[in-house]
């Protein structure tokens, strides 16, 4: 079907598994809803594939499960992205899942005009590369420089912000998983005395050395007043030694963006996943949120949500 085709396999009782052509996916359709990772895993290994869908029929509907042994490919936002509208994904980058109603699952098909519900599952995991682009940080100035010349140049407004350091949060080599808008699957750290948590006008957190924060924010000792300078919701970080929620807002101090920080942004007209220079730096990007490149590191790309970057940042008035 379009660009999958079928490959028998032993594992998981020799199911039919629908294997992509070209990317590191596959696609399997059963009856049962309790494969857990490792028979994932299993079928995986023997496809040569790295990420791995499982649609079942469930009560009232169809769920479907996702392993991603791939670092590139992150299963909840693979799963929330085939789902869309019609359904509430859960999980982490690893291993999600999400379930959809007889009905939505007839709307959903209508609206794509598939009357085969593989078929529009497969359509869907094949919708997830054609559908978004790529940014590879490393190199997108250096193979786009027409592209920068004609982005525009602004500047962070002078609104405040809050920073947290790592270790004031738990002790030196305790990881913490934290969630930003731009990453949904979360992204683990590690607290160490050079890695600050950020936290913008909006409530987000995101993590930040300490050369690129002091590059770009003046520290100051005034406490965060969650209630009067941040909303949407309360900060908190996950600490993975022991799984509890941890809020940050009672250990936050404000800064001030630096005048002369400088980006140069344009906003995105297609969905995008953007690789940074680590494992780490990931983020995904709808149509209208902005792509941004730091002038002083052009290997600095990252993006940032349309209605953040409206608050946050203004167009540089040019020299004469």
């Amino acid at each position: 079907m379009k660009r999958f085709e079928i490959t028998r396999v032993t594992a998981g009782k020799e199911n039919d598994v629908y294997c992509h052509v070209q990317e590191p996916v596959a696609l399997l359709s059963g009856s049962r809803g309790d494969f857990s990772p490792k028979e994932a895993e299993a079928i995986l290994k023997e496809t040569g594939k790295q990420v791995l869908l499982l649609v079942c029929r469930s009560a009232d509907g169809f769920g479907v499960r996702c392993l991603s042994l791939s670092q590139r490919i992150r299963a909840l936002e693979l799963i929330d992205f085939v789902f869309g509208q019609f359904g509430i994904a859960k999980g982490t980058e690893k291993w999600a899942e999400s379930t959809i109603s007889e009905v939505l699952l007839s709307v959903a098909m209508s609206e794509a005009e598939v009357d085969d519900v593989i078929e529009y599952f497969l359509l869907r995991a094949d919708a997830y590369f054609t559908e978004c682009d790529v940014v590879e940080a490393v190199t997108y100035a250096q193979q786009n420089s027409q592209q920068l010349v004609q982005m525009k140049e602004y500047e962070k407004a002078r609104v405040l912000w809050a920073y947290v350091k790592t270790v004031d949060i738990v002790p030196k080599g305790v990881e913490l998983s934290i969630r930003t808008l731009e990453n949904d699957t979360g992204v683990v750290i590690e607290a160490d005395d050079d890695l600050y948590i950020m936290i913008g006008c909006k409530g987000e957190v995101y993590q930040i050395q300490y050369e690129k924060f002091n590059a770009s924010y003046e520290m100051s000792e005034e406490p965060l007043d969650i209630f009067t300078q941040m909303y949407e919701f309360i900060p908190a970080v996950e600490r993975l030694d022991n799984h509890t929620y941890v809020p940050i807002d009672e250990i936050a101090k404000i800064c001030y963006p630096k005048k002369e920080t400088g980006i140069l942004a344009r906003p995105l007209e297609k969905r995008t996943r953007v690789f940074g220079k680590t494992v780490a730096d990931y983020f995904v990007a709808d149509p209208g949120d902005y792509l941004a490149v730091r002038k002083d590191d052009p290997q600095d790309v990252y993006v940032i949500r349309k209605e953040v970057f409206a608050l946050t940042y203004v167009e540089k008035e040019k020299q004469e």
